[in-house]
């Protein structure tokens, strides 16, 4: 008989400290070894590294700057990670069945140790134990019966198992634990903690390649599905309309009978194939013509009933897939600052096309003939910044560099923006959960179309990268690959609401074919695919710009009133920039040169202000060991040439250079006579670190100077008000926008150009006798003899007959909305 030195039928290893025994349902908690733990080794280490580098790569690529060579690297990382983090949980399972295995083994010697040293063994019989009993008549006997032998060990006592630790690894980590995971991505002693982890890594790898395929999940990528229509380049007496519109006739529709050969043979062939034309501009002036001589702030104050007029006959668009259905039609023949509306309509029934679905409009610039020495009036309200009747007064805007849904945000991922949309949130035109998103377009428009009859600017300046040809990713140089991407583009609804309403032009840079390159270079290397970047190009921009100066070129001129605009094509006709800086290495190329000199030459004592278009910055402030491109890309890398024409500028009046390319915002000042505004982007990266300084500067000291410097923001333009009404003092009133708000304000004060009234009065008074008296008292009356301005660092300048030059433009600072530079 077996009998147990304690109590009876308790194991003494399952006493509590007290000796009290525990109860049979208490399970004893299990504490996981700190071993299995931390299964560290290289696959850790790679974990940690794939991890940081990944989640930084991914940010960038989202936020700053869609880098091609981020394309390849991301992918790997991730893979490396997700790898590591597979490695690490097999062989943290595999620990756990070890050291269940090892726990159970251990637990086992234990019991039977313990066993051993508290069992007592004794001969087979067992003791009697007497017991009182009464029978049946009541009498009282004792009664002897054996003790039944103990045999029977109840064993409680637990040992971890393999789901027992299972169980244990998925409560949630320590705070160290959890710290290590979030900064350095090393997997926890949690699974559950791990598993969330990994989840989280693999969103932000979809976020990356969301961003990545995102111009191939548009409609627009299908050539089919993308109708537009908008105002090109105006005129005093001309419109360009430009529009795409695919397969205008439904296939086959409209059958007809084509006799083919001498022998009579006849074929039915489709009728939208028999007329490459199908379509008609037809436009007519505005029945209600707005006053904006009454114009007040904050909306039109009246409009002028005209008996409404007929529709005339516009040009008929050549629209064929060749041209990947894109036409532009150019209306002549029209009144000076006169609105007009306009539609489409087909040519084979005279029926208005179903798009547009209702009419368009646009006015006509003035005659720039009628340019006056003085208009007066209000200059309160938006709408008398940019009066459309007056030569004298107008608002235009500039900028450059645009990628649809850049920067990115979480709530366009593919997917879950529709379940935000189904909640309301994002759901507006330009919200966060639309796809194809151009935010500076969005911008845009909130500011400059308020709900009023005309824009506040007349055109929009478009100075390249209208799209990304090799971000993040080059594509394959094919015409149709081109087209894609300006599709996706048109189809941005955020670029429709901007190209609906006002005029736009425009010139390429470098992105629409592939970064810094050189056009004669590229004609040698590569001329397949750039003749597909200039086709593509041509139709969907370039068709719709004023008509270029030479045959086949991409630069014009344009006027505005008492305005002239110059637009360079500085990639085309470039020399690469590797070679030596001297007389024969050029940007414009000899054609393009003498155009422009010639320009200069005729606009210099006709126009007052001359705006010089140039897509790469024409100061050489940009460079530095963190700027690689800085002084490669722009006029710097062209130095000699830019001095030549530096040499020319600075003695022609009232020179304002227009750019952009370099995502960031500056001011300069050019030999004090020239005044250089380069702008970008509109909706693309900026980089939080600073390319920009003085001391990068090529010429001599003190040739350019710092106005001002914005780096930062994502969604930059520029508008610029020209106020020539005064012809003693002429100005530019610049306002830099950066995120839709106003950070910058300057104004730019010229020099007379054209003959200003005082000049007369002089005149009148110079005589002498009762006559030039008179015409004294005359010219006095009304107002032809002006006291001369003093202070405020407005004072005018000019070319003399001595050697004294020209003098500066003068300067209006507003500070109150500027950013620190």
């Amino acid at each position: 008989m077996t009998r147990f030195k304690g109590d009876m039928g308790v194991m003494p290893d399952y006493s509590d400290s007290n000796g009290r025994s525990k109860s049979k349902g208490e399970k004893k908690p299990i504490v996981l070894p700190a071993k299995v733990a931390t299964p560290r080794g290289i696959a850790d280490v790679l974990q940690v590294i794939s991890s940081i580098l990944l989640r930084l790569l991914v940010f960038i690529f989202l936020r700053w700057i869609p880098a091609r060579g981020a394309v390849p690297v991301i992918p790997t990382l991730y893979g490396i990670y997700v790898l590591s983090w597979l490695l690490h949980d097999i062989r943290f399972r595999a620990r756990l069945r070890s050291v269940a295995k090892a726990a159970q083994s251990a637990a086992g010697a234990e019991d039977l140790k313990q066993l051993a040293d508290n069992v007592d063994v004794q001969p087979e019989a067992g003791a009697l134990k007497v017991e009182p009993s009464v029978d049946t008549n009541g009498s009282k006997n004792l009664l002897l019966t054996p003790v039944a032998s103990q045999t029977a060990v109840e064993h409680i006592a637990e040992t971890p198992t393999p789901t027992d630790l299972a169980a244990q690894s998925d409560a949630w980590p320590t705070v160290t634990g959890a710290l290590s995971n979030l900064i350095f991505g090393v997997s926890t002693r949690s699974r559950r903690w791990n598993f969330w982890s990994l989840v989280g890594h693999t969103l932000l790898f979809a976020m990356f390649f969301d961003s990545f395929i995102s111009p191939f999940l548009f409609p627009s990528y299908y050539e089919y599905n993308l109708r537009f229509a908008r105002v090109g380049a105006l005129g005093p007496t001309d419109a360009k309309i430009h529009i795409r519109y695919p397969h205008p006739l439904p296939l086959m529709d409209g059958l007809q009978e084509d006799i083919v050969d001498e022998a009579g043979l006849a074929a039915l062939r489709d009728s939208s194939i028999l007329n490459p034309e199908p379509l008609r501009i037809v436009w007519r002036e505005a029945s209600n013509t707005p006053d904006y001589s009454k114009a007040h702030a904050g909306g039109l104050g009246y409009t002028i009933p005209n008996q409404v007029k007929r529709w005339e006959r516009g040009p008929l668009l050549r629209l064929t897939d060749s041209s990947d259905w894109t036409a532009t039609g150019h209306i002549q023949n029209l009144w000076p600052a006169t609105r007009y509306e306009w539609r489409l309509m087909f040519s084979h029934n005279s029926t208005f096309t179903p798009y547009p679905e209702q009419s368009r409009f646009f006015t006509t610039f003035p005659d720039p003939r009628l340019a006056s020495n003085s208009l007066t009036g209000s200059k309160s309200g938006i709408e008398e910044r940019n009066p459309v009747d007056d030569p004298n007064h107008f608002t235009f805007a500039t900028s450059s560099c645009v990628k649809p849904d850049f920067p990115y945000h979480p709530a366009q991922f593919f997917g879950w923006n529709w379940l935000l949309r189904l909640a309301g949130i994002g759901d507006q035109p330009g919200g966060i959960t639309q796809r194809n998103r151009i935010p500076g377009f969005d911008l845009m428009a909130e500011r400059l179309l308020p709900r009023r009859g005309e824009a506040a600017i007349r055109f929009f300046l478009q100075l390249g990268d209208f799209i990304y040809a090799d971000v993040p990713r080059v594509r394959k140089q094919t015409r149709s690959a081109f087209r894609q991407l300006y599709r996706n583009l048109y189809a941005s609804s955020s670029f429709r609401r901007v190209y609906e309403h006002i005029p736009i032009i425009g010139i390429w840079d470098d992105h629409e074919f592939r970064n810094n390159w050189s056009g004669l270079e590229e004609a040698v290397k590569n001329p397949e695919g750039l003749n597909s970047s200039t086709t593509a190009w041509d139709e969907y921009i370039g068709v719709a710009n004023p008509d270029p100066l030479d045959p086949g070129e991409k630069y014009y001129t344009f006027r505005y009133g008492d305005s002239a605009f110059f637009v360079l094509d500085t990639r085309k006709l470039r020399s690469p920039a590797s070679e030596p800086d001297n007389e024969a290495k050029s940007m414009l190329g000899e054609y393009q040169k003498d155009a422009l000199m010639r320009w200069l030459g005729a606009v210099n004592q006709t126009a007052t202000f001359k705006f010089l278009i140039s897509s790469v910055p024409f100061n050489t402030l940009w460079g530095g060991p963190l700027d690689w491109d800085g002084q490669h890309d722009t006029w710097s890398a062209y130095f000699t040439e830019r001095q030549q024409i530096l040499d020319v500028l600075q003695y022609v009046p009232n020179v304002i250079v227009l750019s952009g390319d370099r995502h960031e915002f500056a001011s300069v000042g050019l030999r004090q006579t020239v005044t250089e505004f380069s702008t970008s982007p509109l909706s693309m990266f900026y980089l939080p670190v600073r390319t920009l300084s003085e001391e990068n500067a090529k010429g001599p000291e003190g040739e350019e100077k710092l106005y001002k410097y914005i780096p930062d923001g994502n969604h930059k333009w520029t508008e610029f008000e020209v106020d020539t009404r005064d012809a003693a003092k002429p100005m530019v009133h610049a306002t830099v926008v950066v995120d839709g708000s106003e950070a910058w304000k300057v104004t730019v004060v010229g020099i007379p150009v054209r003959p200003i009234p005082a000049q007369i009065g002089e005149r009148m008074c110079s005589g002498k006798g009762n006559t030039s008296r008179v015409s004294c008292l005359l010219a006095k009356y009304f107002g032809l003899l002006r006291t001369p301005t003093t202070g405020g660092g407005s004072t005018g300048g000019g070319i003399s007959g001595e050697n004294t030059g020209y003098k500066p433009l003068s300067f209006d600072l507003d500070e109150s909305t500027s950013h620190e530079s």
